[in-house]
């Protein structure tokens, strides 16, 4: 079962998922927040920053003056600020944090490749590992619907085809003596690539290549494309699951021993429409989260994973009356007139081949043996049959549709009662559960 960043978004207009591979477990924000506030702040280019929360705790339990941000401009004139972070044990940490793009459905990020830098955009997407964009070899990759051209090879002076003994993101092909991969996606796309590396860095500005630092990334160069590949916003994709060639670990094992734990966030939020020049909708954090997007405490939920995937649980599933995209009633309807309906399906049942955190897919998939349950608590919510053919609605037939909610297991001693999002009375034995 695959939960998509837009079943996440359910519970509030923009959410902060958090997803900390170093304690394997999944941070989420699911403070109720109006669009135009979850980035309240100029996005800084290579942002880097203290978390307030670490800082004021380590300076109350050993009593060290807070350090002054050193602010700096670059060549370009854009503010960088360069600090340390301080952890529960005293160790300075540094945050990258760049800005991310609305595409149809999806969120992306510029990745620039190169040198000189070529800017690439690509989905961040948590359920893969390969980082892939069409390269000049490629044919009808999208070129008229994708924001930028094709990465050109021969203009970049650090570019390198790799061998079969360099293999990292793909397997040896004997018979063209290289890399090669593919991948196949749940909704039908599929591409075919050759392995490459070259110096990348992401984020800065949005339409200029500046003088950030790179590090040298094994990538996809993509020749063939099929499916929503080909008329998705996005150039390409950047894999983020928990595997050796995916874009975060590649970036971690260069900068670790510069004070970056292995960690990332991803802030979402969510414009009426998409645009080619750039729509501005959230950050991703590198080496940790960015405190200022929060508008109230983190929340856990397990992550059930060590490598690939992250795994969630689902402890319960409900649907409630009278629509809404949070996870609490929205204000303008009246508490005692909401109908609550838990699907009767077995905690075992829905986690059955394992539910993965998505943020690369616009759908939610789930298993074929909730089918009955869940149909049945449709139809006493609404009184009409569910179907996934196209019927005919008004605007007033869309905002009465019921809500789909999630229980999340969750980690309870990390969780505070006072957050917002929590299970509370919904399930007496385990309050600290998260409801998205």
């Amino acid at each position: 079962m695959k939960l998509s960043s837009a079943l996440v978004a359910a519970l509030a207009h923009s959410v902060v998922c958090c997803v900390l591979a170093k304690d394997r477990t999944l941070r989420g924000d699911i403070s109720k927040k109006q669009n135009d506030r979850i980035v309240s702040f100029p996005l800084i280019p290579f942002h880097q920053h203290p978390r307030a929360a670490d800082i004021e705790a380590y300076q109350e339990k050993n009593n060290v003056n807070r350090r002054r941000n050193r602010r700096r401009l670059n060549n370009e004139g854009f503010e960088t600020i360069m600090d340390n972070e301080i952890g529960e044990q005293g160790q300075l940490f540094k945050t990258e944090v760049d800005a991310l793009f609305q595409g149809y459905g999806t969120h992306y990020v510029d990745i620039w490749v190169g040198t000189p830098p070529q800017r690439q955009t690509v989905i961040v997407d948590t359920g893969s590992s390969v980082t892939a964009f069409p390269c000049e070899e490629c044919s009808e990759c999208g070129d008229g619907y994708h924001v930028d051209k094709y990465f050109d090879e021969d203009d970049s002076s650090t570019f390198h085809r790799v061998s079969c003994g360099e293999c990292l993101v793909g397997s040896c092909n004997s018979e063209l003596s290289q890399c090669t991969v593919s991948v196949s996606y749940q909704e039908g796309s599929s591409w075919y690539a050759y392995e490459a590396q070259d110096l990348v860095y992401t984020g800065g500005p949005h339409d200029t290549a500046s003088s950030e630092e790179t590090f040298p990334m094994n990538f996809g160069c993509q020749t063939k494309l099929t499916g929503l590949f080909k008329t998705q916003l996005a150039d390409g994709i950047m894999g983020m699951e928990m595997n050796v060639e995916s874009y975060w670990h590649q970036w971690h094992q260069q900068f670790k021993n510069e004070n970056y734990e292995r960690k990332f966030s991803l802030c979402f939020a969510r414009q009426s429409s998409a645009s080619r020049e750039g729509t501005h909708a959230g950050a991703m954090t590198m080496g940790g989260t960015d405190l200022r997007l929060h508008g109230s405490k983190m929340l856990y939920v397990n992550q059930n994973a060590e490598t690939g995937w992250f795994v969630v649980r689902i402890a319960n599933i409900f649907l409630r009356s009278y629509g809404g995209m949070h996870a609490v009633v929205d204000g303008d309807s009246n508490p005692e007139d909401v109908v609550l309906k838990q699907v009767d399906v077995s905690e075992t049942v829905i986690n059955s081949g394992n539910v993965i955190l998505d943020s690369g897919t616009t759908d939610t998939y789930l298993s074929s043996s909730i089918m009955a349950p869940f149909q049945a608590a449709w139809k006493e919510i609404t009184g009409f049959d569910y179907s996934n053919s196209g019927v005919p609605l008004t605007d007033e037939d869309i905002e009465k549709l019921p809500t789909v909610l999630f229980q999340l297991r969750a980690e309870p001693r990390l969780n505070d009662d006072s957050t917002p999002g929590l299970a509370g009375e919904l399930d007496p034995s385990s309050p600290k559960d998260i409801i998205v």
